[in-house]
């Protein structure tokens, strides 16, 4: 009767005695699982899209008559979209187009009349400050916009650099407002206008006549509010 014990011991010796018996707590490998909690990233990374209004200012109203083709001062409303993608650095790339409800000169009726204008500005952004709810950023654009778009053709248009600064509050993990500033030098490829010889130079050339003067710089600013999706 005492021989029993003596056997049911034996193999629980001889595994204790075996350095590479298999250990059911050591030699079971992990699942894989992970309960530790990740918090989300505040700068929900990932692609953007969302819809904006404002106004644009400055050089903004189209003029096109046969001896003079230019922009002149104004203030106009605009509406638009915009998309681009979130990487988990600190940068930001996107494209924003914008409908501008625009005016242009009627040389016809010697008055101004509605037109649509077209705004595109790819962007690079930069996140200079973030948080759970407030972020502030900056960065460069090229902005191009076509004045006066109709089947005839175009009044104004052009393309320049322009500087970005704004500011957004996160209404959640996936959503946030955003009040943005832009200005920039604007070239305008389709302005002209003529310039006459001076004085002294009809008096050494009666010949002269006036010089067509193509392209002019013009300064524009917009002020943009919208709302952007985040983290698709």
């Amino acid at each position: 009767m005492r021989v029993l014990p003596g056997l049911l011991l034996f193999p629980l010796a001889a595994a204790a005695a075996d350095p590479d018996a298999f250990d059911p707590l050591l030699d079971t490998p992990p699942s894989g699982r992970s309960d530790q909690y990740q918090a989300p990233d505040p700068r929900a990374p990932g692609f953007m899209v969302g819809g904006f209004g404002g106004a644009y200012f400055g050089s903004v109203k189209s003029y096109l008559t046969r001896d003079n083709s230019t922009l002149t001062g104004g203030s106009r409303p605009f509406v638009g979209f915009g998309f681009g993608v979130r990487t988990r650095s600190l940068v930001e790339v996107g494209v924003d187009v914008g409908l501008g409800l625009g005016r242009t000169w009627e040389p016809k009726y010697n008055l101004e009349i509605a037109a649509f204008d077209v705004i595109l500005q790819p962007r690079l952004i930069f996140h200079v400050y973030e948080s759970k709810a407030l972020g502030l950023y900056a960065g460069a654009a090229g902005e191009a916009i076509l004045f006066d778009v109709e089947e005839a053709g175009l009044s104004q248009a052009g393309i320049g650099p322009a500087a970005v600064v704004g500011i957004l509050h996160r209404l959640g993990t996936h959503s946030f407002i955003f009040l943005e500033g832009t200005a920039t030098a604007f070239y305008d490829v389709l302005a002209y206008h003529f310039e006459y010889p001076s004085e002294e130079a009809l008096a050494e050339d009666p010949t002269l006549e006036r010089e067509k003067v193509e392209g002019a710089w013009f300064g524009i600013g917009r002020v943009t509010l919208g709302y952007r999706l985040t983290a698709f």
